[in-house]
Formats: C-alpha cells, sequence, structure tokens
C-alpha cells in the first residue's frame, strides 16, 4: 500500500494520492474485504479465475491436444507417454485419467523383463530392459478391439501377479512409462508426448522416493540404458508434444 500511495502521489496511476487514500480508508474501515471488478469491468472483460494445483500446468497443453483429437477419433483413443525416470509420467497419466474419466492406464513397468530373459546380449539392446515381446503380445494387439486382460510383472517378487489387470471399454487409454514408444510396436497410439526433467531434479526426486541405495542403481544402470534408448530411437524428436 506504501508502494501504491507514493506512485499515486507521483502521478503514475490514474487516480490523485487524495482519492487513493479515501479509498484506502474505507476499505480499512470494512476490515480488508475482497476486492471484486467493478461491474463495467465485468461487463467489458468477463474474467474467470480458476486455483489449480501448479503441476497440471505443464500438462494443460497436452490435455488441450487429447481434447481435441479425441472429438475425431474413435474409440478408444489412445495417448502414449514416455519419457526419463522420475520425470512425472505416472502422475501425468494419472492427472490425465481424472480430468477425462471414462480411461484405463496401462504401466510400462507392468513388463519389466523376466529374469529368464535378463541375458547380457537382450539387456545391451536398446529398449531391452522391458519385455516387448508381452507388451505386444497382451497389450498392442488388443488395444483396438474393447477389453482385455494383462499380466503384471511385480519387480518385488519377480514373479508375476496371480490376479491379471483388467483394462475395461473405454474413452481414452493411456500407456506410461519409459519404452512405451519403441519402434517395435509400431504406431499403437494415436498421440505421443515425451516427459522430460532436469538431470538435478531428476536425481532429487529419485533420492526422495526411493533413497540414496536406488538412487545409485537408477544412475548406474537404469538412467543409462534409458538415455541409450531415447538416442538410439530419437524418442523426444518423435514425439507430439514434450511436457
Amino acid at each position: 500500500l506504501d508502494i501504491a500511495a507514493g506512485m499515486a502521489s507521483e502521478g503514475t496511476l490514474p487516480f490523485s494520492a487524495g482519492e487513493f487514500s479515501d479509498y484506502i480508508s474505507k476499505y480499512r474501515e470494512m476490515g480488508f474485504p475482497a476486492v471484486s471488478h467493478s461491474d463495467r469491468y465485468r461487463e467489458a472483460y468477463r474474467p474467470a479465475y480458476r486455483v489449480v494445483n501448479a503441476r497440471l500446468a505443464r500438462i494443460f497443453p497436452l490435455v488441450c491436444m487429447v481434447d481435441e483429437l479425441m472429438k475425431n477419433s474413435g474409440r478408444p483413443f489412445v495417448l502414449a507417454i514416455d519419457g526419463r525416470a522420475a520425470s512425472g509420467k505416472t502422475t501425468a497419466a494419472a492427472d490425465i485419467a481424472e480430468f477425462f474419466g471414462d480411461t484405463e492406464i496401462v504401466h510400462m513397468d507392468d513388463f519389466f523383463l523376466p529374469g529368464e530373459l535378463r541375458t547380457k546380449e537382450r539387456l545391451s539392446e536398446a529398449g531391452g530392459n522391458l519385455h516387448r515381446e508381452r507388451f505386444s503380445d497382451e497389450v498392442v494387439s488388443h488395444i483396438r478391439g474393447g477389453g482385455f486382460d494383462y499380466r503384471v510383472f511385480d519387480c518385488g517378487t519377480f514373479d508375476y501377479k496371480k490376479e491379471p489387470r483388467h483394462i475395461g471399454e473405454c474413452s481414452l487409454i493411456i500407456c506410461e512409462g519409459a519404452y512405451s514408444l519403441h519402434p517395435a510396436f509400431g504406431k499403437y497410439y494415436d498421440l505421443a508426448a515425451f516427459s522430460d526433467v532436469d538431470p538435478e531434479e531428476q536425481r532429487a526426486r529419485i533420492l526422495r522416493r526411493n533413497g540414496k541405495e536406488m538412487l545409485e542403481r537408477f544412475e548406474s544402470r537404469w538412467i543409462p540404458m534409458e538415455e541409450k534408448y531415447f538416442d538410439n530411437f530419437g524418442t523426444r524428436g518423435s514425439c507430439d508434444i514434450t511436457i
């Protein structure tokens, strides 16, 4: 208020210092209520404001793209979100699903490569850390045909969970996770997004989420494998949008 009063005295504002002082005196007497636009302003500009979580700002352009493209697509619309570890892929998918409703999410973590396939040759491949064959057979082959089930690999037990995950008929299917845009799958999606993160922020998130021991594993093994995949196939550049 002191700054505003000074600006009024200098003639910077479109009212005098006296007018400003009178307004503030009345405003103080009323207990400093929330300030509303004048009827004239509302009629001219039709203002509207929303308070949203800051994390939603990064996905807003993607939400707009999905919303527009879904209008002219068949059911289901398929969105693939690839990207770096700890970049917010899972969170973005959950937020988009909440926004649109009638959405199913396929997690690429459910297709972790089982022990019997983890050979030196396989892991040396770009994208070799994913059970690509199973994703192709259990998801890609059925993604346009209504509901389907797929097996879920549990990294904790290094075995498949007893109950498969059911993907019901819906308007939107989101396949989220690293390697979801591997060329081996073809263009099974309608829209491709790349989820990016600054290396320092990535490290901080992994440390906060997984702890120091897992951070070391990410930095020595999983992140280099992801970067090899991104570089080899130009994943980011092939996407429709980066978030």
